[in-house]
């Protein structure tokens, strides 16, 4: 899928990601747990979280990387399907990325290329925690997500 609008650009995953995506992830309060008991297994008992992340990213149908026009990496979006019909959407948006405008810009364009792409009739998107920077694209469009989330049925 490739997106455009006047200020951004969703495309799918390439290799020029990989840094920005390892950003993205690290910054993330879970990550930073997981990272944390990294630092804490037994002598030899080492794993590389994100080189995980990245194969699976790799190999994942729906899975695109959200840049400003300009070049500035914002984030990624990602499509987890639960069945057939039905699918979680990830909007994760790297922390002080310029994002005012993408609602307003790509939102509708987004959710119409997803349904056509996987045939989702159901979607459902949950906030990871209230400081979640994603919540600015909904703000703009004026969705309450109640309780940390939103629900788009076909």
């Amino acid at each position: 899928m490739f997106l455009e609008s006047d200020n951004f650009i969703i495309d799918k995953l390439q290799i020029k990601d990989k840094d920005n995506l390892r950003i993205l992830e690290e910054s993330r309060p879970w990550a930073k747990t997981i990272l944390a008991f990294k630092d804490q297994l037994p002598g030899g008992n080492e794993f590389n979280y994100f080189e995980k992340l990245w194969s699976e990213y790799q190999a994942h149908d729906y899975f695109w990387c959200i840049y400003r026009k300009d070049g500035q990496f914002c984030g990624d979006v990602q499509l987890d399907r639960d069945s057939d019909t039905e699918y979680h959407l990830y909007i994760q948006i790297i922390d002080d990325a310029r994002i005012e405008g993408f609602g307003t810009e790509m939102f509708s364009q987004l959710i119409d290329k997803i349904v056509e792409k996987s045939g989702a009739e159901h979607l459902e998107f949950e906030l990871w925690d209230d400081n979640d920077p994603s919540k600015v694209i909904f703000e703009e469009l004026g969705i309450d997500l109640e309780d940390g989330e939103w629900v788009y049925d076909i």
